[in-house]
């Protein structure tokens, strides 16, 4: 019996493909190829480590693709041998495809770095400017710089500069006008003291300059309010003065405990305003005063006025004067009784609504989206609440409108709510002297004199009010509940026609918990740990029992 030899194969692949190439060419154009791949090699290297090196980047590329083209112009018969072969097809195809889908990964990632898209999925926003920061930015005229303080050597100020660079790119990402740097203080002695760094207590702190004015922030609020408000003060053209009532009993506007409004008082400061408070019979100049501010604001008055103080309030509102009223259910009669001057009303008794509250508080009117109707504050305003409110109604007769007075609800409950006599008692009830809602729970005035009144002399422009039915709202503890804040602050920036400001604040970050039982977090633990492995068990123990 014989054997029949055993023919050797042909090698097959790539590798055998160029390995009978270079068998088959001679030393010129071996020299051509080497030289054309050192070439686009040394190209590839100056464009990735010396890229102000361009034009020497061009000249070996071109160099590289010219030997390139000189070898397979010398050597055609053999590079077509070699890649025209069955092997060598194998084996150019896979380059060609090896090629196109390396050329299509450098296009992809060249649209997408010409085409960037930012997206926050978390879900308080956490890594994005507030809307009024970046209409601010957007806004902005003229340079600004801000120049931080900060030594590496210190773990905790190494933290601030890593929170507050993180902010700093986002503003920059916003407008080009906007830039910062980094200052050692110990390194750099001289460039502190020209930002008035005087010594350790300072260091951490962000200075913002612009022109000849400087705004500092200190190291214990480098946050985005105060990078916004500072940005505000440095770019601002008039400081205008906010006056709050006192003297009646009303919200403490430099107190920072649940009742107090003192957070109200350092919104506004943010947003440029100076925040004063006045006793009409206390200051012998306070006519003065009063005439001399953007916006007067009484936040939940719970004693009258006496005469004479009345008597200056209306002739301020006579005189074009601009106020933001906050009343409470059943507020003294003299306050009342300005608002009716100008064709407000309050109605007398507590809204409740069992459709929109603040849980579980039905006397907590809450007011969704397209419960507002004045849009010039209420813009993409998030929801509102308001605990233990009232509501207000027109004195102007329908259908003849007034001449001189022009009102607007700005936020109403919804249609199952109404005006409780007995808040306590959670039924509706005519007899009880109840009012159907929907109820107008806050109200925009426009007048150039009171109602049934000609204009007065020397008014210099129009009457601005706003009344809300509620001051809790704006107190420390719910001013940055949901749009709470903005709505008061919104409402401060038309009042001193100041519109461009009008906008969503950002607020403090809060620290969100997820609180599970011991059942709850048994069950993430363990379906987190053994469900993917238990499954890919079953299913390889059925393909098993199929197969076996």
């Amino acid at each position: 019996m014989t054997q029949t030899p055993i023919e050797p194969q042909e090698p097959r692949g790539l590798g055998a493909a160029f390995r009978r190439l270079f068998s088959l060419l001679n030393a010129v154009s071996l020299a051509l190829l080497g030289g054309g791949i050192l070439s686009l090699a040394a190209a590839l290297l100056t464009a990735l480590l010396l890229p102000n090196l361009a034009s020497y980047t061009l000249t070996l590329a071109a160099l590289g693709v010219f030997l390139l083209l000189l070898f397979v112009v010398i050597a055609f018969r053999t590079v077509k041998t070699a890649f025209l072969g069955r092997s060598g097809r194998y084996g150019s195809n896979a380059v060609v495809m090896a090629f196109a889908f390396a050329g299509l990964m450098v296009l992809a990632n060249i649209i997408a770095a010409r085409n960037t898209y930012r997206m926050d999925l978390t879900a308080s926003k956490q890594f994005s400017l507030a809307q009024q920061t970046v209409d601010l930015l957007k806004r902005l005229d003229q340079p600004v710089e801000a120049v931080g303080f900060f030594t590496a050597t210190d773990p905790v100020l190494s933290r601030l500069q890593d929170q507050s660079e993180s902010l700093f790119k986002e503003y920059h990402y916003q407008s080009p006008k906007f830039t910062y740097r980094f200052v050692d203080p110990d390194a750099e002695p001289g460039v502190a003291r020209q930002f008035e760094i005087r010594g350790t207590d300072d260091y951490g702190s962000v200075v913002f300059a612009s022109g000849t004015r400087r705004q500092k922030v200190p190291a214990s609020n480098l946050t985005e309010q105060d990078f916004t408000g500072a940005l505000l003060r440095v770019t601002g053209k008039e400081l205008k003065k906010i006056v709050f009532l006192a003297g009646h009993d009303e919200r403490d506007p430099v107190s920072f405990i649940e009742t107090g409004v003192g957070e109200a008082t350092r919104g506004l400061q943010r947003d440029n305003y100076d925040v004063q408070a006045l006793n009409l019979t206390a200051d012998p100049a306070a006519p003065n005063k009063l005439n001399s501010a953007a916006v007067l604001i009484i936040s939940g008055p719970k004693k009258d006025l006496l005469e004479p103080e009345k008597k200056i309030l209306e002739d301020y509102l006579r005189q074009g004067g601009k106020l933001l009223i906050l009343l409470d259910p059943n507020p003294p009669s003299s306050f009342v009784d300005i608002l009716k001057k100008w064709a407000v009303d309050v109605l007398p008794g507590t809204v409740v609504d069992q459709i929109s509250f603040a849980v579980p508080d039905v006397t907590a009117p809450a007011v969704q989206r397209s419960q507002y109707l004045f849009d010039r504050i209420t813009a993409s305003l998030d929801t509102t609440f308001f605990p233990a409110a009232t509501s207000f109604k027109s004195l102007i007769k329908e259908p003849k409108p007034s001449d001189t007075v022009k009102l607007s609800p700005v936020a109403v409950s919804s249609p199952r709510s109404w005006m409780s006599q007995a808040p306590q008692k959670p039924d509706f009830d005519l007899k009880r002297g109840d009012l159907q809602g929907p109820l107008v729970l806050a109200v925009a005035v426009d007048g150039s004199a009171p109602l049934g009144e000609t204009k007065a002399p020397g008014a210099q422009s129009r009457t601005r009010i706003i009344a809300i039915g509620d001051s809790d709202f704006a107190t420390n503890q719910y001013f940055y509940s949901l749009g709470n804040s903005d709505l008061f602050l919104n409402s401060i920036n038309w009042l001193a026609e100041d519109e461009t400001l009008i906008s969503i604040r950002p607020k403090p970050a809060g620290i969100r918990l997820i609180v599970l039982t011991q059942l709850e977090f048994r069950y993430i633990l363990w379906s987190s740990i053994a469900l993917l492995p238990l499954v890919l068990v079953g299913v390889g123990g059925i393909v098993w029992w199929r197969r076996r």
